[in-house]
């Protein structure tokens, strides 16, 4: 994975959600300040490929697979050394959902 701009990355990822998922309404925006790096998805609507998913951190994971197969790199993050997660945030009609 060859890390871009934090513009373009946005816009690569927008890009491959709407092919992905068929034209789906989603907005993607980089994080403030020193979260620059963070990566927030909404989509407007629900995508007719999600619907069957069953849970919010399914559609997640299913969002982050998209994401990874492209090879677009997501910072990552941790705290104290116990836990690391990536640096991106998913909301599907109005619910949170982090990967």
């Amino acid at each position: 994975m060859t890390e871009i701009s934090i513009p373009e990355r946005n816009k690569s990822i927008k890009k491959l959600l709407q092919e992905t998922y068929h034209g789906a309404k989603v907005s993607v925006r980089a994080g403030n300040g020193t979260a620059y790096r963070w990566v927030h998805i909404e989509f407007l609507s629900m995508p007719d490929e999600l619907r069957p998913v069953e849970n919010g951190n399914h559609r997640a994971a299913h969002v982050m697979a998209v994401i990874d197969a492209a090879g677009i790199y997501i910072s990552t993050y941790s705290s104290d050394g116990d836990f690391e997660g990536r640096c991106i945030e998913i909301k599907v009609r109005g619910v949170r959902h982090n990967a």
